[in-house]
């Protein structure tokens, strides 16, 4: 995709960057396309078959349950019941989110050090508790957190490999270190808030894109940027 925006910028120079980003988004934001779903190095047919509707729903009450159909079930909608469930967990191409029927709160998914990693997925209503290393880990591919509550540990979301983020409606609070760390990616945030942290974002080569944001508390900045960009 990056490949493409260059060649775009050499070969139609009339054609904004911007606006060509928007549709780049547009093609991440949806968990079921082909830019999520398949790995860099699948094979290819002459002809691609239409994407599969995400229609496989599981709904989880207890961490065994949890732990199999994170296996089993690749792109499924997991629904988590009230209670606590203990990472590290590996969420690769899932709807992660609390049960329709779970109070906002009840669902909590902490670790020692890192809650879930993932390379694509979206993330709905959790508490989410990490230790002395990132609450969740990106690493490439799509990541959506909506109605999420990070609490304590030291960085909330370490986003890497040129990962593309959206965070709606998402709260930072009583981080060591830092809410959010882009390295190489994009991220796009609305109605976050962010309070009692080391530092709000701090970006390494990466974009960030800010709506209805608020820094309440930061010792050391809202934003720090290394070779990075940021509107608002």
């Amino acid at each position: 995709a990056e490949g493409y925006l260059r060649g775009l910028a050499v070969h139609r120079p009339e054609s904004p960057d911007p606006d060509a980003r928007e549709f780049l988004i547009g093609l991440h934001a949806q968990p079921d396309s082909p830019w999520n779903t398949l790995a860099w190095t699948t094979e290819l047919p002459e002809r691609l078959p239409p994407p599969q509707a995400r229609d496989v729903v599981v709904d989880v009450d207890h961490q065994d349950a949890l732990e199999a159909a994170l296996v089993e079930h690749p792109r499924a909608r997991i629904r988590l019941a009230p209670g606590t469930y203990f990472g590290p967990l590996s969420v690769d191409g899932q709807v992660l989110e609390r049960s329709e029927h779970a109070p906002l709160g009840t669902v909590i998914i902490e670790a020692d050090g890192t809650c879930l990693s993932t390379r694509g997925a979206c993330l709905r209503g959790l508490i989410i508790r990490g230790g002395d290393a990132p609450a969740v880990v990106a690493e490439g591919g799509f990541l959506r957190i909506e109605e999420c509550h990070f609490e304590g540990g030291t960085v909330g979301l370490a986003a890497k490999t040129a990962t593309i983020v959206q965070l709606d409606g998402v709260v930072f609070e009583g981080l060591s270190d830092t809410a959010v760390v882009l390295a190489d990616g994009l991220c796009r945030a609305r109605n976050v808030t962010i309070s009692e942290v080391g530092a709000g974002f701090t970006l390494e080569g990466a974009r960030l894109s800010l709506e209805d944001a608020l820094v309440e508390s930061a010792d050391r900045a809202g934003i720090i940027a290394h070779g990075g960009r940021s509107c608002s």
